[in-house]
Parts: structure tokens; C-alpha cells; sequence
């Protein structure tokens, strides 16, 4: 499981890109509290701010215009610092 990228879940691609130095540690944080904050709206049905749904939407944003330029580059740098 560990030798194929698309079997892993999204904590360890998180972890991996910031081991990497591909995200830095606040973005490792934000990306953290994006899944705790979807489990919590799965489970728990807790209500997202609009603060946090920009942070998400620009997370994404940028994770796919990497993704885009390099497409066959699976450890992008996705990075939240400019």
C-alpha cells in the first residue's frame, strides 16, 4: 500500500508532502483542520463558515493549477505561503 500514492488516505499525503517540504506547516495544519472539518459536517452535521469555505476553495484552487502545469508530477508544491 505505501508504494501506491493513490491507495493512501488523505492523512498520509498530507504527511508525506510536508515530510517532502512540499507544504509547509501551516498549510499541513489547514489541511488537517479540513478533514477534521469534514468529518465533523459528515458525522456531526456541524455547519462550515464562510471563512473556512475560502480557505478550502483557495487551498483547491491552487492544488489544481499545480496539478495542471505538471500533471505527471504527483508531489506538487501546494504551499499556502506565497
Amino acid at each position: 500500500m505505501l508504494k501506491d500514492h493513490r491507495r493512501w488516505t488523505t492523512y498520509y499525503h498530507i504527511e508525506m508532502l510536508s515530510a517532502i517540504a512540499m507544504m509547509d506547516p501551516e498549510t499541513r495544519d489547514l489541511f488537517h483542520r479540513f478533514r477534521k472539518k469534514r468529518n465533523d459536517i459528515i458525522h456531526n452535521k456541524e455547519e462550515v463558515t464562510e471563512e473556512e469555505a475560502f480557505k478550502c476553495l483557495h487551498a483547491g484552487r491552487k492544488i489544481l493549477r499545480s496539478r495542471s502545469r505538471n500533471p505527471s508530477d504527483r508531489f506538487l508544491d501546494i504551499s499556502t505561503n506565497p
